[in-house]
């Protein structure tokens, strides 16, 4: 009896050994080497719409069967998907870890509205164009105000509301007033609002593609590469992004901006903080007992990068290109505030929107302070729920706190 208790290999003490599922662990490697290469397909098919400007038809769009596409919209698509590729794979390789980031995150009840606030946000700027036309111009019913507000009758062309002792008062035909184009500012807003997330999302994609690859190379390879790599590095701090395409739009493109080149300049400008963490990293994991085993059993180097290297980087890169998207989003509006921007009329910039509105002729800024006051409130509460979503994950991956 006493024999049988101390016998390891008793049917009691077998059962406390879990079962692996070797199918799942072959799929999910299986995916995670999937996952890079259409990742990189993804990446080259962002750069589209530049082949089409340099080599193509100068149309604008991109057609793909039954879809027309503009091109930062093709752009801002391809980059969609590939941040949900990303994450998915983050996902299914670690569903603990998101676990475990995702109880940190919601600890914080500021963390949870601002992230609801840029949820939000970002649907509204992806989601609602698709169901809200683009406002016409409209100059007879410029400078409208909202229900609740008037205007004197004699400072705009026509009111859409009733008139009374010479003040048009606002209706809910035009729920946030009209702005200096006679467009509703409600859905003209949107349209700014997938601008900005444009130009976050895909120039921050564009970073950290390229800042990641750069980084493992260099972090990875190691010698003369990693010191060219960092050479590179070094030289890109002392490149600001912001005023490159300000010179750019000045002098080679007449004044006029074109918000691809932006998102390329920003991109291609912004990947050396990204290389510099992943290089970092990238030492350290190199120096793992698993990668070490992996190497010395003969897997190849593109093996080891892809199932052990990279993805030990999500911690890293996903913090870092929280913090990039405000920042692009800020230069965007502040370069269309200097009049900088895209000024193709199906481009709406909120920081445009103000300037038009500070520059309108025949009235004050005070007299039509909807038409300034509603974009910048937005582009304020855009970057402000970006910026402390941003910090809130930064905080919760961080294995240090």
């Amino acid at each position: 009896m006493g024999s049988e208790e101390s016998n390891p290999s008793t049917p009691a003490e077998v059962d406390q050994f879990e079962d692996i599922d070797w199918g799942g662990q072959r799929q999910l490697g299986l995916l995670t080497l999937i996952r890079l290469p259409v990742m990189f397909l993804l990446f080259l098919a962002m750069t589209v719409p530049v082949i089409y400007d340099l080599y193509g038809p100068d149309t604008g769009s991109i057609s793909l069967l039954r879809w027309e596409f503009a091109n930062n919209e093709w752009m801002y698509l391809m980059s969609l998907l590939f941040l949900g590729l990303y994450l998915f794979g983050a996902m299914i390789r670690s569903p603990g870890a998101i676990r475990i980031y995702w109880q940190r995150f919601a600890s914080s009840w500021i963390a949870l509205v601002f992230g609801a606030i840029a949820f939000i946000l970002f649907a509204l700027a992806t989601l609602g164009p698709m169901f809200v036309s683009f406002p016409v111009v409209d100059i007879g019913h410029r400078f409208q105000p909202p229900p609740g507000f008037t205007i004197e009758s004699y400072k705009i062309n026509s009111c859409i509301g009733p008139v009374e002792d010479l003040q048009c008062h606002g209706t809910w035909e035009r729920p946030l007033g009209t702005q200096t184009a006679g467009r509703d500012i409600l859905p003209y807003s949107l349209y700014g609002l997938q601008t900005s997330f444009y130009i976050g999302f895909t120039a921050t994609i564009i970073a950290v593609t390229i800042g990641t690859t750069l980084g493992t190379i260099a972090g990875y390879v190691g010698g003369w590469i990693e010191s060219v790599i960092m050479g590179m590095v070094d030289f890109m701090h002392a490149i600001p992004a912001f005023f490159v395409y300000a010179l750019l739009a000045a002098i080679m493109m007449g004044a006029e901006g074109d918000l691809v080149v932006m998102t390329l300049v920003f991109g291609l400008l912004s990947w050396g903080g990204i290389a510099r963490l992943v290089r970092s990293e990238v030492i350290q994991r190199r120096e793992e007992l698993y990668v070490v085993s992996a190497e010395a059993s003969g897997a190849s180097t593109g093996y080891i990068l892809q199932r052990h290297i990279l993805p030990n980087t999500t911690n890293t890169v996903l913090p870092a290109a929280t913090m990039l998207i405000p920042t692009f989003m800020i230069f965007e509006a502040a370069l269309s505030f200097l009049r900088l921007g895209d000024p193709t009329p199906d481009v709406v910039s909120l920081g445009g929107d103000i300037m038009r509105a500070f520059d309108a002729a025949g009235v004050s800024i005070f007299d039509v302070w909807w038409a300034w006051l509603v974009p910048a409130m937005l582009l304020i509460l855009m970057l402000l729920s970006v910026t402390i979503t941003g910090d809130a994950i930064r905080d919760a991956t961080d294995p240090r706190l």
